[in-house]
């Protein structure tokens, strides 16, 4: 079984509007977040943005994503929506070393 995962990803606006959003931060609150990697659908979530076609972005990090992903969109109903893979897990993917 084939999925479309482009059907339920996020759309280029949001992107921007998340940006937006991170530039009218505090100065303190913006200079915290310097030198990371920023996930654009976790960073929304955080800040209650939605997509512009009214939904939640879904986050790279979710098990029911990943879950869905690779087809099993059935058993992918049974893990809850907030279960989410730990930032270290994609550190150790990411790596070179």
């Amino acid at each position: 079984m084939r999925v479309d995962l482009y059907d339920d990803s996020e759309s280029p606006e949001l992107t921007g509007i998340v940006i937006a959003h991170l530039l009218a931060e505090p100065k303190e609150k913006l200079l915290a977040r310097s030198g990371r990697v920023i996930f654009v659908a976790d960073t929304a979530l955080a800040m209650g943005i939605r997509d512009i076609d009214g939904n939640p972005p879904i986050s790279l990090r979710s098990l029911r994503f990943l879950v869905e992903a690779t087809g099993r969109t059935r058993l992918s109903h049974l893990v809850p929506e907030f279960m989410r893979l730990p930032y270290s897990a994609f550190n150790q993917i990411g790596s070179k070393f």
